[in-house]
């Protein structure tokens, strides 16, 4: 028997406990796909990740009242400057991203803590003699 290691995209289980959105600390999630070739499976993360944020970013609000904990500073100094605010409840003045340029949207992904996919490596075990 021969072990090879493989990478997998797992989509994350998040719970909700009142206060935040948070992955659970058991359960982890569901693998999404996976492959031999480490560089391609963390760039589609990457790509999903994105995705899932720009979907996600007009309900944001709906997730908690302050939401400042998920962003780095710098992001939140690009949400102020955009004048979105993440401390304002659940009243944020999101509007469709449309409305946002590329380059904004994809610094304040990369600022922002959530990630909804990740890359783990694991062991593919074959039969082969």
């Amino acid at each position: 028997m021969s072990t090879k290691k493989i990478f997998v995209i797992l989509e994350n289980s998040f719970e909700y406990n009142d206060q935040t959105h948070y992955p659970p600390e058991s359960g982890g999630g569901h693998p999404v796909v996976y492959s031999e070739d480490k560089a391609a499976i963390e760039k589609e993360c990457e790509e999903r990740n994105l995705a899932k944020f720009l979907s996600e970013f007009e309900t944001l609000n709906d997730w908690s009242e302050d939401f400042s904990y998920a962003f780095s500073e710098e992001a939140q100094a690009l949400l102020e400057k955009m004048k979105i605010s993440t401390t304002s409840g659940y009243n944020w003045e999101f509007k469709s991203i449309d409305n946002y340029s590329e380059k904004n949207l994809r610094a304040l992904f990369e600022g922002f803590d959530v990630r909804w996919f990740s890359v783990y490596e694991v062991d593919q075990i074959s039969n082969d003699s």
